[in-house]
């Protein structure tokens, strides 16, 4: 019964998903890609944060103009890809 239920439901969804595309391809299509992208924005931020940490680390143990301006720049990368996870909420 269940597993009836869910081919059903399975077979509306894409049903509709196709309605919409014949509808308005254009902009299903940017929704369907700007989905796509806020859903990886998070997974970078993780990943930009941990390297904030090894830069920071390294930048500890050996103070020089280089290990700072690496500590700066993924500061700045943390920032832009938050901003841009908040914007596309």
């Amino acid at each position: 019964m269940y597993l009836h239920s869910m081919k059903y439901k399975i077979r509306i969804f894409w049903e509709s998903v196709h309605l919409v595309m014949r509808s308005a391809p254009v902009w299903t299509a940017s929704n369907i890609i700007l989905s796509l992208i806020s859903s990886f924005l998070p997974l970078a931020l993780l990943w930009y944060i941990k390297k904030l940490i090894d830069s920071v680390t390294i930048a500890a143990a050996e103070v020089n103009a280089e290990n700072t301006r690496m500590v700066l720049l993924m500061i700045l990368a943390i920032a832009i890809i938050y901003f841009l996870d908040e914007a596309t909420q």
